[in-house]
């Protein structure tokens, strides 16, 4: 439970998308991990918010092993961009 919030998160939290936007920063981790993320008793489910989605295996100079770059167009306007790299790749 999060307690004592300044102003500010106070308002970030207010917003009517705010558990679309926490399931898009949480996405990835919440695929990957046996975790359960929950906005006011509903659970953060990424799968229903996701319009499209693709997986790429990059190999970088000086990384041993390739990593994974995972790009999510989500199907709700957000500021920002939400990536993520994870290394290494599983085929």
């Amino acid at each position: 439970m999060v307690e004592q919030l300044n102003e500010t998160a106070q308002r970030a939290l207010g917003r009517e998308n705010v558990a679309d936007i926490l399931t898009a920063v949480f996405a990835l981790y919440l695929e990957q991990y046996p975790v359960q993320i929950t906005w006011h008793g509903r659970p953060l489910d990424p799968h229903p918010l996701q319009r499209a989605r693709q997986e790429l295996t990059l190999g970088v100079d000086g990384v041993a092993t390739p990593i994974r770059l995972t790009i999510i167009e989500w199907n709700f306007q957000r500021n920002g961009l939400c990536i993520s790299v994870t290394a290494p790749a599983h085929p």
